[in-house]
């Protein structure tokens, strides 16, 4: 029961959520988040958040993965 509310709160969530590894890689995204980058699932799995996010933010969101 616990597991499906949190699915269904990840899915359909207004705002884009992302889970990274400790490396910093995407393991998932929910269907918000793969909206906002206007990427598919396939394409942001595995690929490092620093690819996925905007130039601007680069560093400080480095800096808080950090």
């Amino acid at each position: 029961m616990a597991e499906d509310v949190y699915k269904t709160t990840f899915e359909r969530a207004a705002v884009g959520i992302a889970h990274v590894d400790l490396e910093g890689n995407l393991i998932r995204a929910n269907s918000r988040m793969l909206q906002i980058l206007r990427r598919s699932r396939e394409e942001l799995t595995g690929l490092h958040f620093s690819r996925a996010t905007h130039e601007d933010d680069v560093e400080m969101d480095q800096q808080s993965f950090d």
